[in-house]
């Protein structure tokens, strides 16, 4: 029974790999498109066109259990959220300090 055990470890390890992969990636595209819908006019349409055509490749991708793809798409789509996180958070701090100086810390 341990031979056996061991004889399926790396399997059970890329098995979970996998879908620790899939679960994160899938989490990733609900905030995106969460935020999309909150946060839509920091984008232009090109930008918005993008980051949803993105979205879209990775969500097609996580149909498979292709882990190096899905790994790769979401290195694609990287660049696009974390653009898009970066101008939300400008927008946040923006309205937080307005009407402020820094006189006032």
């Amino acid at each position: 029974m341990l031979v056996a055990g061991f004889k399926h470890a790396e399997e059970d390890k890329n098995t979970r790999s996998l879908i620790e992969t899939k679960v994160e990636a899938e989490r990733e595209v609900l905030a995106l498109q969460s935020a999309l819908k909150e946060f839509a006019a920091l984008l232009s349409s090109e930008e918005q066109h993008s980051l949803a055509e993105q979205i879209q490749v990775l969500q097609t991708t996580l149909s498979t259990d292709d882990l190096a793809l899905i790994e790769a798409q979401q290195a694609k789509l990287k660049p696009h959220s974390d653009a898009f996180a970066a101008r939300i958070m400008n927008q946040s701090v923006k309205a937080s300090m307005a009407g402020t100086n820094a006189q006032d810390w």
